[in-house]
């Protein structure tokens, strides 16, 4: 029960956080002009239900992101079962029980897979942001 309230209160933060910088951007937007502002907020989830271009870069949009997302959980679990099965033959050449190899070789999994997803992610991210940056700036037509 603890943890479905605590689930609860970070999900009304990272709610009234978005909320807060969406408000924060939009002033400081107002406040140095339209002109010397980003162009890249101009680009909404609206702009996907427009039946013309909008839809048509929003499907590209979530078919690079599907894309990119399936090779990083690949790379993932690859990290994840090299890792595995190598704390497992390490384990049982020790002596261990198979049981107790399991559970460690499932920890060391566990860390592996970790530690490669933030690397996919540190990455992965400046690639598709920059990315999506460039395909709204030829979507806007605007340098």
């Amino acid at each position: 029960m603890m943890d479905f309230q605590k689930r609860r209160v970070q999900l009304l933060l990272f709610i009234a956080g978005l909320i807060t910088l969406s408000m924060t951007a939009e002033k400081f937007r107002e406040f140095v002009g339209e002109e010397a502002s980003s162009k890249s907020g101009k680009f909404t989830f609206l702009n996907c239900f427009d039946m013309g271009s909008g839809s048509l870069a929003c499907v590209v949009k979530e078919g690079v992101k599907l894309y990119v997302y399936n090779i990083r959980n690949a790379h993932v679990e690859r990290a994840r079962q090299r890792a595995t099965e190598i704390a497992l033959t390490e384990a049982l050449t020790e002596g261990l029980s198979a049981s107790v190899a399991a559970k460690q070789a499932q920890k060391t999994g566990a860390k592996a897979a970790k530690e490669a997803s933030r690397q996919a992610k540190r990455i992965l991210g400046p690639i598709l942001s920059s990315g999506w940056d460039f395909f709204e700036a030829l979507y806007l037509g605007e340098p």
